[in-house]
């Protein structure tokens, strides 16, 4: 709903009753209704008009349901969740409404710039403890997220607001709003399970999704700033970070118990949410215990999050994995085939082989590194430099080129930006053993053969800098002396 159309409808209503509540003035709106001051028998609190465009897109039993749903908490208090007195339809209007205690604080998100170190565990501590009773109670709140929290001027008292997309635990046969495996939420505070509409619909499974949603409010409140903010764009990037990126969290002035209970909550799978975080652990302060103890159980944390985080991190990205796996493959087939052309053949002297893969060019180097041997015609240094270019991942094409060094000890100087091209195509264990070994035998060739025209190697002029690139192609050599 427009601010303009909120206000204009509050406007109408001014004076009026809507259930039995005379309408005030215009508080605020939000997408789906809005809100304005709300009296009855000297009661006053805040009543909440939904659009009719709801009831008509989704029905009045449907719209009903919702009420319903919220209605639960007539009567049960918290003093970290608003109050909520009456709800339903209007006979006179036709208008769904929802009665709550009218809060008069500002939402922790306005105040997130620059929360106070100090203030993180109490609010967290308070929000918990209201989920919890949540849950009691037998409902999940599915939008905890720091708009939907208000809090003190001190920041010192929290309330946790809104409860249009509040799910019951105890009826199996109540189903979403709109259609059942539609999204209901916030993408940016919600976990994998949750956005894909994979969770488990039980106590446990609706848990796990509060524990991430409370690490997404630490994780603002450490951080100064909303969770995966540098991927708010586009829409589609926001649901790859949701689904795939861990969030990175570091503060030197916080506690490094709150640091890993936000990093615990966020882990993607929700039966990692759940193995390593309980309700217990957004009680703060913690009780006292030895400095001994104290420096045991940070021990046990850290290493109980390294652990998890690395399970998490290697089944998250199914793509990442799969492309981890490729280098591995092409390293090891490269490194194979250099060994098998030149160790244990007496033609090429003894090597050293270093293997280096650059992820932001999808390229790796592998360097053949050979000393002087006189027994093999080689008066200087060899290095040979084989680059694999990834070109396409889920066809697996590469392409293999190659280019040497001669040199006589000193500092490798800037090599050209080419080399020759020996392979093209996808990944074959054979063709690239053949390739490979074609590559090395023409460069050793090549090498040996600018070695015999190589005169007074020994002289002082050269000692402090000769070098030769070599291009292995006979019709294409390249000298740089």
């Amino acid at each position: 709903m427009d601010k303009k159309t909120a206000i204009k409808l509050a406007a109408t209503l001014k004076g009026q009753q809507v259930g039995g509540w005379q309408v005030g003035e215009y508080l605020n709106c939000g997408k789906s209704a809005f809100v304005c001051e709300a009296s009855k028998n000297g009661v006053t609190a805040a009543i909440k008009i939904y659009d009719s465009i709801l009831t008509e897109e989704f029905g009045e039993e449907v719209q009903t349901k919702r009420i319903k749903r919220q209605l639960v908490l007539v009567g049960k208090e918290h003093p970290n969740l608003v109050r909520i007195y009456d709800g339903g339809q209007c006979k006179e209007h036709g208008l769904f409404f929802l009665v709550m205690e009218r809060v008069n604080k500002k939402s922790l998100d306005k105040a997130i710039p620059a929360f106070p170190r100090d203030k993180i565990a109490t609010i967290i501590n308070q929000i918990a403890s209201a989920a919890k009773f949540l849950e009691e109670l037998g409902a999940a709140h599915r939008d905890i997220k720091p708009s939907n929290i208000a809090i003190t001027e001190d920041l010192k008292q929290a309330t946790l607001l809104d409860f249009g997309v509040i799910r019951p635990l105890t009826d199996d046969n109540i189903t979403d709003a709109t259609k059942k495996k539609a999204f209901i939420g916030t993408l940016r505070y919600s976990p994998p399970e949750f956005l894909l509409r994979q969770e488990k619909d039980s106590v446990e499974g609706w848990r796990a999704i509060t524990f991430y949603q409370l690490g997404a409010v630490l994780y603002d409140m450490i951080m100064r700033c909303p969770l995966f903010q540098d991927e708010s764009e586009p829409y589609a990037r926001l649901v790859r970070a949701v689904c795939d990126k861990v969030p990175e969290i570091k503060a030197d002035d916080i506690d490094i118990e709150i640091i890993n209970l936000a990093n615990l909550c966020l882990l993607k799978k929700p039966e990692h949410r759940l193995q390593h975080v309980n309700w217990d652990d957004f009680v703060f302060p913690r009780p006292a215990v030895s400095r001994v103890d104290a420096a045991r159980a940070r021990i046990k944390s850290r290493s109980k999050l390294a652990s998890v985080s690395v399970q998490e991190e290697d089944s998250a990205d199914p793509y990442k994995r799969k492309m981890d796996q490729f280098i591995y493959d092409i390293t090891e087939c490269i490194k194979g085939a250099i060994n098998k052309t030149c160790v244990g053949n007496e033609d090429f002297p003894p090597i050293e082989l270093q293997s280096d893969f650059d992820t932001h060019i999808k390229v790796l180097t592998s360097i053949v590194k050979m000393e002087p041997s006189k027994r093999h015609a080689l008066k200087m240094f060899l290095n040979i430099y084989v680059h694999v270019e990834i070109l396409d991942f889920p066809s697996r094409l590469l392409r293999i080129k190659g280019l040497a060094l001669l040199h006589n000890g000193s500092s490798t100087p800037k090599g050209p930006d080419v080399a020759t091209e020996f392979f093209e195509g996808t990944f074959d264990n054979l063709a690239i053993l053949d390739a490979i070994d074609r590559l090395l035998h023409i460069i050793m060739d090549e090498a040996q053969r600018r070695c015999e025209k190589i005169k007074n190697i020994g002289t002082e002029r050269n000692k402090r800098k000769f070098s030769i690139w070599i291009l292995p192609d006979l019709h294409n050599n390249q000298e740089n002396e």
